[in-house]
């Protein structure tokens, strides 16, 4: 009896490692997600393969080229933009014109992956950055614990606030082993195909334009009610973190609350002289803008 169980035993090594073996290359040759498949068509130019991608995502003016229709009904990247900011730019767009800037609309394929790309990285960053804050050597300690485990466990509770939490348990998922190659990797080739986008879109414009923020700005702590929200108001930005692209925003107009509303300009890399140039015109042409109150008003 005692031989037949070790016999048994010893067969279950053999099949779970035939079993993880045939799920390793079941994995390896099944068609990807919608994903992968969206990297693909990105890369080998199938633009229909990107859902929601429209025929305008951000302004840009260049010098070369014809003046393009800058009609509210040809901006497809305002969906989604509060009404005030949405009139405010186009408003801003027909300024720039009027001073001889050439404007056109051009779409951007990749950025509904923006946001998601961009999170997954800096997520990663921040979870692996903020390893060393355990209170031994930097930051902040708890007052009172017993034991190492427990300092660690009480000054990490107390020393950081709920959104570093949340980026930092977001960051270990996509870093554990398993979830690398599923997550992060995938992050950084998206990552690279953003990159080859605007590096294509600088062969054509000078200066790129877009929104700062798709509303004003929230009542302090309001945004922390609503994580997901609160990330997708970084939609029009995060790509010059991903792209490590140079830019600067500037008020062009206030809302019914008299909240600044602002235009963001984008140049390539090494290229500030040409957006600070830009915004320089622009404000110039603006002329002066009052700094809101207390309450919003002045």
């Amino acid at each position: 009896m005692g031989a037949y169980l070790i016999r048994r035993l010893l067969l279950v090594i053999p099949t779970l490692w035939a079993i993880i073996t045939i799920n390793f290359f079941i994995v390896q040759i099944a068609p990807g997600g919608p994903v992968d498949q969206a990297i693909a068509a990105i890369e080998f130019g199938q633009h229909g393969g990107m859902p929601g991608a429209g025929d305008g995502g951000m302004g840009a003016s260049h010098a070369r080229t014809g003046a393009g229709n800058i009609s509210e009904g040809h901006y497809r990247g305002g969906r989604g933009l509060d009404p005030e900011v949405k009139e405010s730019f186009m408003n801003t767009l027909k300024t720039l014109t009027e001073q001889g800037a050439i404007v056109e609309f051009f779409s951007v394929e990749t950025m509904e992956y923006m946001i998601p790309a961009y999170y997954i990285i800096a997520s990663a960053e921040a979870s692996s950055n903020l390893e060393r804050f355990d209170g031994v050597k930097y930051g902040y300690r708890a007052a009172e614990y017993e034991g190492l485990h427990d300092m660690y466990k009480k000054t990490r509770t107390e020393g950081f606030g709920e959104e570093v939490k949340r980026r930092i348990m977001l960051g270990s998922f996509v870093l554990s082993s398993g979830y690398y190659d599923a997550y992060y990797l995938k992050a950084l080739r998206t990552k690279a195909l953003i990159k080859k986008e605007f590096d294509q879109a600088f062969g054509k414009y000078d200066v790129l334009l877009a929104p700062a923020s798709p509303f004003t700005a929230p009542k302090i702590g309001e945004s922390l009610k609503d994580p997901l929200a609160m990330y997708l108001g970084d939609i029009y930005t995060v790509a010059v973190n991903l792209c490590g692209l140079p830019g600067i925003t500037v008020p062009c107009g206030k809302d019914s609350k008299g909240l600044p509303i602002g235009i963001q300009m984008i140049g390539d890399c090494f290229m500030e002289k040409k957006i600070l140039r830009a915004a320089h015109a622009y404000e110039t042409s603006r002329g002066s803008f009052a700094v809101p109150g207390e309450g919003g008003t002045r």
